[in-house]
């Protein structure tokens, strides 16, 4: 039972831990894109598996932004956020 709420109490604050009110949340690339999740970091990346808004709105800025030309720029520079702000 104490594994269950202590990865319970984790997954939680990796799922809120981000907040689309506060401008120092998330992760920045060079690029000024900002996104929810630094995937390069594995924290993050667990964060980012288990949330499904985030990956929706990447898939969402996928097919209906024509994925975005800074996204392209930072993968090539080897930058990979995951959960994309529109805010750019």
């Amino acid at each position: 039972m104490k594994r269950f709420i202590i990865l319970f109490l984790f997954s939680t604050s990796l799922t809120f831990g981000y907040g689309l009110d506060n401008d120092d949340s998330g992760y920045k690339s060079d690029s000024g894109k900002r996104y929810q999740y630094d995937l390069s970091q594995p924290m993050d990346k667990i964060g980012y598996s288990t949330d499904i808004s985030a990956q929706r709105r990447d898939e969402y800025d996928r097919r209906y932004n024509n994925y975005d030309h800074h996204i392209e720029n930072d993968r090539r520079s080897g930058q990979y956020g995951g959960g994309v702000y529109d805010d750019y």
